[in-house]
């Protein structure tokens, strides 16, 4: 499994958890061209940040069926002065990972409020 280079903002999109599902997206309003949405199933543990820079997205084996993905990346908030978002710096750096079966990186050149095609190609 390779690792999947991002460097991009991304946010806590949804987290089901009836499903086991995980939505990190990257709007295009956040200054890309495109819009890139990460998506974890099933998951079965997480640790993350609501709002994240992610450089990298890393691949490792865990148990039997679960791969731990090993974010790359820190932490951001809105700085209400710059209106902009910025690294925290007052943020503990713990460890960012998502354990899951499987994981699909979409992206698309759709609006913010259009609907996001699970039937994408996987990674």
């Amino acid at each position: 499994m390779d690792q999947i280079q991002l460097s991009r903002k991304f946010q806590l999109w949804r987290y089901e958890v009836g499903h086991s599902m995980l939505w990190l997206i990257s709007q295009k309003n956040l200054g890309y061209e495109t819009r890139m949405s990460l998506v974890f199933k099933p998951v079965q543990d997480l640790c993350l940040p609501s709002m994240m820079f992610i450089n990298s997205v890393k691949p490792e084996a865990q148990g039997r069926e679960h791969i731990r993905y090993a974010i790359d990346g820190y932490a951001i908030v809105y700085d209400t002065p710059t209106g902009k978002f910025v690294r925290d710096e007052s943020a503990d750096n713990p460890p960012r990972f998502v354990i899951a079966i499987t994981h699909n990186l979409i992206e698309d050149d759709l609006e913010y409020h259009e609907p996001i095609s699970m039937f994408s190609e996987s990674i």
